[in-house]
């Protein structure tokens, strides 16, 4: 009995452990797992609609890897470099704007794989460009028969792309680096001009370039004086006409009552060369409280001829211009002002000059005054437009 026993037990033992030994063979079966070796480090650095992986290592054995993006529904192999220089890089494009996340793995030469490495990064886009800053544009002047322009605030962009029309009608694009921030062109005068601010956020591989900021080349401005002729109207007070072309808003031409006490008031000048004339620009008596009052002009005409006017100061052979209206920002009645309707007084009030043409004598006719009276006040005229070759008129009659 106890020999019955004892065999029941030790087969009963080797029953179990055959049992154990059949749950671990499928793992005993693998032997020892072998992972290649993985990369030390990996940067990922943004671009515009694509990204970068710079890739350092110094396991041997390597021969290649695999990235895996978007829930790994996408993928890019890559050999590794058998020069021994334990870096480089690899460009995921065309990507959309957005962030990533990224897993890497390589593989030794015998196809063993390494464990995972994650890994995230972002891609710009236009989205991301639209709300980049622009650079400040500090001044567009006339340089002689150039254009010099400069930009301000500009120490955290690479720079700016200007796009403008050139004097043979071609455009150009000029890069203004921002250690920079100014440059010289030769524009046509009145043309459209454009230009982009160049970003280089963090360490990304591209240039991201902002909206852009659209405006015109000025006008020539052009000198002038008085051409005297019976029909310009007298001074009074000892405010000369003459303070007209000074350049000085301290100064300023004041008339009497004119002929009969009667407007229109009326100065004829000659320009210093044949202009295509486009825009001028009028100063009101504007210190104090005098803007948009008194004998500020409110209509006016603009005339204009190429040959010698009349020695009787009449309008034959002249053109008119247009006809202009001086406009009070705030519309409120004669004697009430506001901070802006006297900074537009002090800045002066320009108009496009409809009949475009080349002329080398003005005249000014003031039809009304702001406050109705019959004498009339401004203190400085401007005239804008491209210079012409000489007519061969030049006979001042200053």
């Amino acid at each position: 009995m106890l020999y019955k026993l004892s065999w029941g037990i030790l087969l009963a033992g080797l029953t179990a452990c055959s049992d154990l030994t059949d749950s671990y063979k499928e793992y005993l079966d693998w032997g020892e797992r072998v992972y290649a070796g993985k990369m030390d480090s990996v940067g990922v650095r943004p671009g515009r609609l694509r990204q970068q992986l710079d890739f350092f290592y110094t396991s041997p054995r390597l021969s290649r890897g695999v990235i895996y993006w978007n829930q790994k529904q996408d993928s890019l192999e890559f050999d590794i470099p058998a020069d021994g220089s334990r870096q480089f890089s690899k460009i995921i494009s065309p990507l959309a704007e957005g962030e990533y996340g990224y897993i890497v793995y390589t593989y030794d030469q015998y196809g063993n794989p390494s464990r995972p490495l994650e890994y995230s990064g972002r891609v710009y886009g236009p989205s991301y460009e639209s709300i980049l800053l622009t650079a400040d544009l500090e001044k567009v002047e006339n340089h002689d028969t150039q254009f010099y322009i400069k930009w301000k605030n500009v120490s955290e962009m690479e720079g700016m792309n200007l796009r403008y029309e050139n004097k043979s009608g071609r455009m150009d694009t000029l890069f203004v680096p921002s250690s920079q921030a100014e440059c010289t062109v030769d524009a046509v005068p009145g043309s459209e001009y454009s230009y982009t601010t160049i970003h280089r956020p963090g360490h990304s591989i591209d240039s991201l370039v902002s909206e852009a900021v659209i405006g015109k080349f000025p006008y020539y401005k052009t000198g002038f004086h008085i051409y005297n002729l019976p029909t310009n109207t007298p001074t009074e007070w000892g405010w000369n006409p003459e303070n007209l072309c000074d350049g000085n808003l301290e100064t300023g031409w004041h008339t009497g009552e004119g002929s009969g006490g009667k407007l229109p008031h009326q100065m004829t000048f000659e320009l210093d060369r044949p202009t295509e004339l486009h825009t001028f620009k009028i100063y009101q008596r504007a210190q104090d409280d005098w803007a948009f009052r008194a004998g500020n002009p409110k209509k006016y005409t603009l005339w204009g001829t190429n040959s010698l006017p009349a020695e009787d100061g009449s309008d034959e052979g002249w053109t008119m211009l247009g006809e202009f209206q001086s406009v009070k920002p705030s519309g409120l009645p004669v004697g009430t002002l506001t901070d802006a309707d006297i900074a537009y007084a002090r800045a002066g009030e320009s108009y496009d000059i409809p009949e475009v043409g080349i002329f080398r004598y003005l005249r000014i006719k003031v039809l009304e005054s702001w406050g109705g009276e019959q004498a009339v006040h401004f203190m400085e005229l401007e005239f804008f437009g491209i210079p012409h070759e000489e007519t061969g008129i030049n006979d001042s009659n200053i």
